[in-house]
C-alpha cells in the first residue's frame, strides 16, 4: 500500500467541514457498510434528513455539539492511486489539535461557509498550514446552493486570491460545491451551471506534482500493536509483503500487509515496538538535538516539562537554545536538546515535524 499525497481538511467551524467530508467519502466509496448503516440509523434518529457529518464525527457528544475535537485519518481511491484524507479540528479552543493533523499534510483543503465568508480562523488555518510546509492549496466555496448565480463565489474567490497573493501562496484552487446536496464534488454530482472548472476531487487530484519525498526509499513508524500486528504510520515510499526493513534494533521481513479504513497494520518476522522507525534503504539520521523553527502556542512553567513528539517517537525536552520567550508565536531558529536520539529527516515530512506537549496540552507546532 502507497499512501500518493496526503490531504489536510480544515475550516471554521459551522463552515461544513464534516459535512463535505462525509458526503465525499461516501460518493468516492470510501465508508464501509457498517459504517453506512450507522449513518443512515443517526440520521433518522434526528429526522433531519441525512446527516453526512455523522461519519466523521464519530462521538456522540461531538454529534450534539456539532464541533469536529478529534483528528482523524480515511483513505479513498482514486484510479491506482490511495490518498489519506487528515480531519482537523477548526474550532478556535481546539487549535493546536489542527497543527498534528495539518503537520502531515502535502494538500491543504479549506471550506469556507459562503453564509459568514472569510473569517479570522480561516487565515489562521492557512497561515499554520503555510508554516508547516503546505504549498499547494484548494479552496472549497460552501453552502452556494443559499445563492442564486455566481455573484458570491465570485466575491469570495477575489477576497481569497488577494490574500494567497499577500502570502506568497502560488499554487491554489478555488471551487464551488455544496457540501449537503453534493454539488460539484466528483464528477457525477450535480454541478452549478454558471461555473465550468473542475469538480473538487479534480481539483485536488489532478495534476499533482509528485510529492518531495515520492522517489525516496520506504520509512514508516510504528504507533501500535494489537493481536501480533503493528500499526504503522508510511511516511514514503510503499511497503510490500516480502519486503525487508530496517530499524535501529536490527531488521524485519514483512510478512503481511492489511489495508484498513483508517491505518496501515503490518504482521513481521519480529517484535516491534511503538515509537520504532522502520526504513528499507541507507539508516536515516538519528540524533538527540535538533535545529528547527516552531510556532508556539504557550511555556509550561519549566521547559523540562516539555516533550517532543515526531511521528510516534516521544522524547523528554532538555533545552531550547534561540527561544524568545516574550514572543510566543513563530520562533524562527531555535535548537532543541532531547533525552534521548530520535529519527529525524529533512526530507520526509513525516519524520521532520513535530510538537511539543505537557500533560497532554500542545504547547508549539515545528518544522526541521
Amino acid at each position: 500500500m502507497k499512501v500518493s499525497r496526503t490531504i489536510a481538511i480544515t475550516g471554521h467551524v459551522d463552515h461544513g467541514k464534516s459535512t463535505l467530508l462525509g458526503h465525499l467519502l461516501w460518493k468516492l466509496g470510501a465508508v464501509p457498510d457498517d459504517r453506512k448503516a450507522a449513518l443512515e440509523r443517526a440520521s433518522e434518529s434526528r429526522e433531519k434528513g441525512m446527516e453526512w457529518a455523522f461519519f466523521s464525527d464519530a462521538l456522540k457528544a461531538e454529534r450534539d455539539a456539532q464541533i469536529t475535537v478529534d483528528t482523524s485519518q480515511y483513505f479513498f481511491r482514486q484510479g491506482n492511486q490511495t490518498w489519506r484524507v487528515v480531519d482537523v479540528p477548526g474550532h478556535v479552543e481546539y487549535l493546536r489539535h489542527m497543527v498534528v493533523g495539518a503537520s502531515r499534510a502535502d494538500v491543504g483543503l479549506i471550506i469556507v461557509g459562503a453564509d459568514a465568508g472569510i473569517e479570522e480562523q480561516t487565515r489562521r488555518h492557512a497561515d499554520i498550514l503555510r508554516f508547516l510546509g503546505v504549498e499547494e492549496f484548494v479552496v472549497a466555496i460552501n453552502k452556494l446552493d443559499l445563492f442564486e448565480g455566481d455573484r458570491r463565489f465570485l466575491q469570495l474567490k477575489a477576497e481569497f486570491l488577494e490574500f494567497w497573493e499577500e502570502s506568497g501562496v502560488e499554487d491554489v484552487s478555488i471551487v464551488p460545491i455544496s457540501a449537503k446536496l453534493g454539488q460539484n464534488l466528483t464528477p457525477d454530482s450535480t454541478g452549478f451551471e454558471w461555473f465550468k472548472g473542475p469538480t473538487l476531487i479534480e481539483a485536488l487530484t489532478q495534476d499533482q506534482a509528485p510529492r518531495p519525498d515520492s522517489d525516496l526509499g520506504t520509512a514508516l513508524g510504528v504507533v501500535g500493536q494489537y493481536e501480533g500486528k503493528i500499526f504503522a504510520e508510511l511516511y514514503s515510499g510503499s511497503v510490500c509483503a516480502g519486503d525487508v526493513l530496517q530499524s535501529n534494533q536490527g531488521e524485519l521481513v514483512v510478512e503481511q500487509v492489511y489495508q484498513g479504513l483508517n491505518s496501515l497494520a503490518l504482521k513481521l518476522s519480529g517484535p516491534a515496538s511503538r515509537g520504532q522507525i522502520f526504513f528499507s534503504d541507507a539508516p536515516l539520521n538519528t540524533t538527540p538535538h535538533l535545529e528547527a523553527k516552531a510556532l508556539f502556542f504557550g511555556l509550561p512553567e519549566e521547559l523540562n516539562q516539555l516533550e517532543l513528539h515526531l511521528g510516534p517517537q516521544v522524547a523528554r525536552v532538555l533545552a531550547i537554545e534561540g527561544l524568545e520567550p516574550s514572543v510566543l508565536d513563530i520562533q524562527p531558529k531555535i535548537r532543541i536538546e532531547l533525552d534521548t536520539p530520535i529519527v529525524v529527516s529533512k526530507k520526509i515530512r513525516g519524520l521532520g515535524r513535530f510538537v511539543l506537549k505537557s500533560n497532554g496540552l500542545i504547547y508549539a507546532a515545528g518544522v526541521v
